[in-house]
């Protein structure tokens, strides 16, 4: 699957799907990668990768030891296979693997020798695992991005500068409702709250309570409408679904009903004939 490419380590520890350590090790191995990190450092990554190599091998799998050729073979096997992750994701394989958390995976060296089977095995397994956690880094990064763009959006908005451009365009939206033989579908439960606080619509409790009875009809004829032309089951639900939680959207529907009564009156200040 796709790996997003994530600017910087985000905080893990609220990640259901692996531990905080797990999670660290993916985002750096998503950040660089095995084969990213051939093609930068050369020999170097080689080196690195083959004393994780021997560390699982001798720890995870009790090797006694790995030869230079296997060794060689073990290096070319990663890299070309499962070049994709992280040199730390290695040992972060054999780890769970270890704890039981990749399956029923047979870790233990053949007579003491370690084998190129047993690395394609936890590792593959390991991918698996691997993509639950991926996703969820990048359900976790969309949130931050959408926390942080709110963020600087609410900072932005209580600026001077926000401020006066809430302002202009406040202006330009009642010019654009004044005057005009508007529906409820027009108009939105904002537009009643910006000419409130306007003072554009002042309404007295009882009318208020008028207009929220008129609301609740104008859902239950919704309804109604919708139930007479249902001719499936979701259909059906969804003519439901209009009725659900009436009380509040019969005050939501209210607010839009105000605005509309409100344009209708700026439209004709003295009546219709």
């Amino acid at each position: 699957m796709p790996q997003p490419q994530l600017r910087e380590l985000l905080p893990v520890g609220q990640i259901p799907e692996c531990s905080p350590r797990t999670a660290k090790a993916v985002q750096q191995g998503l950040r660089l990668s095995i084969r990213r990190q051939v093609a930068q450092q050369g020999p170097l990554a080689m080196t690195c990768l083959g004393d994780e190599l021997a560390y699982c091998a001798q720890h995870y799998s009790g090797a006694h030891e790995v030869s230079d050729e296997l060794m060689d073979e073990a290096i070319e096997f990663v890299t070309t296979r499962f070049g994709g992750i992280g040199v730390d994701e290695v040992r972060e394989a054999f780890r769970l693997a270890a704890a039981g958390e990749l399956g029923d995976i047979n870790m233990k060296a053949y007579y003491g020798h370690f084998t190129i089977v047993i690395l394609g095995t936890v590792l593959h397994a390991y991918l698996d695992y691997r993509s639950r956690v991926v996703q969820a880094l990048a359900r976790k990064e969309r949130e931050q991005q959408i926390e942080e763009a709110q963020q600087r959006a609410r900072d932005y908005w209580s600026t001077a500068e926000g401020l006066a451009e809430q302002q202009v365009w406040i202006d330009a939206r009642i010019a654009a409702l004044s005057g005009r033989e508007l529906t409820v579908d027009d108009v939105t439960v904002y537009d009643y709250r910006i000419l409130e606080q306007r003072g554009v619509i002042s309404l007295s409790a009882p009318e208020k309570w008028a207009l929220v009875a008129q609301g609740r009809e104008m859902l239950e004829a919704l309804h109604r409408k919708a139930m007479a032309v249902a001719a499936t089951s979701k259909q059906r639900r969804e003519a439901a679904e209009i009725l659900r939680d009436i009380e509040g959207k019969s005050k939501l529907m209210a607010q839009r009903i105000a605005v509309k009564n409100w344009a209708a009156k700026a439209a004709h200040p003295f009546g219709t004939s």
